[in-house]
Parts: structure tokens; C-alpha cells; sequence
């Protein structure tokens, strides 16, 4: 869906998340989208624990202390930057030239 500016809207409705349930990111990759959000750092370590070390998100949960509703929110807009990541890389070159 497209907002009102003609650029693609992502909203983390639950096809949304079942598209990346079984998402798995190397260490650099994750710190580099967490780097651009102002999250609480035992949100980001709960991330981490899902996405990078593969813990389910009830260990990362209860690891981390948050309650299931907040974690799902971040998680939520994690994904978001995630796609929103993934839909800007065509828009730079690979080669390594600087442009």
C-alpha cells in the first residue's frame, strides 16, 4: 500500500510479521539497523537474542525481563526498518564505486 506520497507504506500487521518470523541476522547486520533506533538497550538485547542468537521470543522475553506486549512492539518496528532497509538497497550501487 502506498501512503500519500506515493512512497510504500509498511505497516507490521501479522502477514507482515509472518513473512519474517523465521528472520536471522548476522551481529553486524542487526547493530547496524539498531544503531538508527532509539530503543531500551534490554529491548535491543531481547532482539538480539531472537534474531541474532535464535532463542525463541518467549526465552528472549523472559531473558531480558520486557513483558510479551512491549517486545512485540519493538520487534514490530524493528521490522519495519528492517524492510524498509531491504526496499532502499537497490538504490545503491554494489560495486563499491562511490557515485
Amino acid at each position: 500500500m502506498k501512503g500519500s506520497n506515493g512512497i510504500p507504506e509498511i505497516v507490521p500487521d501479522r502477514a507482515f510479521r509472518k513473512k519474517y518470523a523465521n528472520l536471522r541476522l548476522e551481529k553486524e547486520h542487526f547493530n547496524m539497523l539498531a544503531r538508527g533506533l532509539s530503543f531500551q538497550e534490554k529491548a535491543l538485547d531481547a532482539l538480539s537474542d531472537h534474531l541474532v542468537e535464535g532463542k525463541t521470543k518467549t526465552a528472549a522475553v523472559k531473558a531480558s525481563g520486557m513483558t510479551f506486549p512491549l517486545f512485540s512492539r519493538y520487534l514490530g518496528r524493528f521490522l519495519v526498518e528492517y524492510e524498509r532497509a531491504r526496499l532502499l538497497a537497490k538504490y545503491y550501487d554494489t560495486s563499491g564505486e562511490v557515485a
